[in-house]
């Protein structure tokens, strides 16, 4: 009879010490909880649709079947570009077309030049560097989608660039056009400031402009 009458005693004293027990692993799973090391964020590469215009504005391309217009290229951007058309665009969901003329429909304007101050930019030169190439939204329809890029190149950079430093160039600045943002991937041509790019976009790039094409 004794050892019935003070059984309960001891289960209660075990059951309180489990309890401490699992209190403890409680509090140090949530302490693992709230000082675990979160997973960085996936890197931003695409601007979407913004509405905007001007020197420094990114802004999507409006439609999956682009006509781009060459203003007098130079034989080493042209040819850059149309193997960038070949390779890289045309390879995703977007078709590009060659426009026959300069109109408020064509989707992408290519100029180049040994430009000075556009945009006020401090523009390439062989002895300070300098920016080589600039890509801009010139007009926007109602939804704000970009109507018209325009995409101008230095001249004086693309003269005395290889073959695939051009074809990186004109790969990151067509990127821009369908709305790629910079990016620290040194398998993108979308890399900022690199001198000797990648001449194409990566995975992540690619399926945002399948996703939005």
């Amino acid at each position: 009879m004794t050892n019935l009458s003070t059984a309960p005693g001891r289960r209660r004293a075990v059951h309180r010490r489990v309890i401490a027990s699992l209190a403890t692993v409680a509090a140090i799973a949530a302490a693992l909880v709230v000082f675990a090391p979160s997973a960085p964020a996936a890197e931003a590469v695409f601007s979407g649709s913004n509405g905007k215009t001007g020197c420094s504005a990114v802004n999507m391309g409006h439609t999956n079947k682009p006509t781009l217009f060459y203003v007098d290229l130079t034989s080493k951007v042209s040819t850059a570009e149309e193997w960038v058309r070949d390779n890289v665009i045309d390879k995703t969901h977007i078709t590009t077309y060659k426009d026959s003329s300069q109109d408020t429909v064509t989707s992408i304007v290519f100029k180049d030049s040994d430009y000075v101050s556009v945009c006020g930019y401090d523009w390439y030169n062989e002895i300070d560097g300098g920016t080589l190439a600039l890509t801009t939204c010139e007009t926007t329809y109602s939804s704000g989608d970009c109507r018209q890029h325009v995409i101008r190149v230095s001249t004086v950079y693309t003269d005395g660039a290889s073959l695939s430093q051009r074809r990186g160039l004109m790969c990151h600045e067509s990127g821009h056009a369908f709305g790629l943002m910079h990016s620290s991937n040194a398998n993108s041509c979308m890399k900022y400031g690199d001198s000797s790019p990648a001449q194409n976009w990566d995975s992540t790039e690619i399926n945002q402009i399948n996703a939005n094409y």
